[in-house]
């Protein structure tokens, strides 16, 4: 993911970084802009915004879904597949009210009013989790078994997740099957989820963390890096009880309840907004937290970089930002830098 998105006190939403796509929804089609601009042609009062690897998703108060930009897999949910989409398309085939959507890579999942979860776009590993793979989903989808009792949905690279109103989690897609089934070892009790290339992270009823997958980095933040982590891990080190978390493509941060926002894996690029370029850092242990910045509210984390919503309203990135994905200037920034254009 190179381009970012946020919404507006008045729900009008923002958009900058790559536009190779048109995934800004400006109506052009560019290599980048700055600073960040207003997407045209989404009704007033979109309550959320989700970025993919090249399309973007919007949330109205209606319940309604509108996408733009690639549409290479089927990803924009109009029925069709095509190179981009330059304006917000409603997506139809919504019969309930959705309350919450996700973007992989290259494919979108929605959540219903009545907890269940559709998806459509790439189907290349079974993410779409309709006990198939191979081919495009063009259009919203039932994924199987889950027509009830999901609270919270998050999808990734070629896999996406579910959280279950019993607070246990169901996987699909790569390395997960083609139809949901249970995360082994992860306990009872999550209340949010995040699912990256190759690592997924959950935070539980208890303000604990857990991560798994891949930790060449150190992003599962266990204190060590290398190999692959097969079950759930306490993250250690964090000093207060967690209530969101943000996996990127090779770090991790999370929000704690005091506001703090702490980060750990890579940092080749100042994703981790410690102030410095390089190195990597096994867990939150490995350094003080993400300096210059107020109290968090929301966390967003891309694959070198990573934003925050403060509690003051403003917007705060850090980290690779050649694109201008992160702050709207053209520079790399390893520490938390307000986004023009807000």
């Amino acid at each position: 993911m190179e381009h970012s998105c946020a919404v507006e006190g008045d729900g009008t939403v923002k958009c900058w970084g790559r536009n190779n796509y048109a995934q800004l929804g400006h109506g052009l089609v560019g290599e980048y802009t700055l600073p960040p601009g207003t997407v045209s042609g989404l009704p007033s009062g979109v309550t959320s915004v989700i970025s993919g690897a090249e399309h973007t998703c919007a949330l109205s108060d209606a319940g309604e879904v509108y996408c733009w930009g690639r549409n290479t897999y089927g990803q924009i949910g109009n029925g069709a597949t095509g190179n981009r989409v330059a304006a917000p398309n409603l997506v139809g085939g919504l019969s309930s009210d959705i309350v919450a959507i996700s973007a992989g890579s290259d494919h979108t999942c929605a959540l219903t009013d009545l907890g269940g979860v559709k998806c459509w776009g790439r189907n290349d590993y079974g993410e779409i989790g309709n006990g198939t793979t191979g081919g495009n989903v063009l259009t919203p989808t039932d994924v199987t078994g889950l027509s009830a009792g999901v609270v919270a949905i998050d999808a990734g690279p070629g896999v996406t997740c579910a959280i279950m109103s019993t607070g246990n989690v169901k996987c699909w897609g790569y390395n997960k099957g083609t139809t949901p089934s249970d995360v082994l070892g992860l306990p009872a009790g999550v209340t949010d989820i995040s699912v990256a290339l190759s690592h997924f992270c959950a935070v539980l009823t208890d303000g604990g963390a857990v991560c798994w997958g891949s930790n060449q980095f150190g992003q599962i933040g266990n204190g060590s890096t290398g190999g692959n982590v097969s079950t759930p891990t306490a993250v250690v080190g964090l000093s207060a009880d967690v209530t969101a978390i943000a996996a990127g493509r090779n770090h991790t941060c999370a929000l704690s309840v005091d506001g703090a926002v702490t980060c750990w894996g890579w940092n080749y690029m100042g994703q981790l907004g410690n102030g410095l370029l390089g190195d990597f850092y096994p867990g939150p242990t490995a350094f003080a937290e993400v300096i210059g910045l107020s109290t968090g509210a929301k966390l967003s984390a891309g694959n070198y970089h990573t934003c925050a919503l403060t509690t003051a309203g403003e917007t705060k990135c850090w980290g690779y930002n050649y694109r201008l994905q992160a702050t709207g200037k053209d520079l790399t920034e390893p520490s938390p830098v307000s986004v023009v254009g807000f």
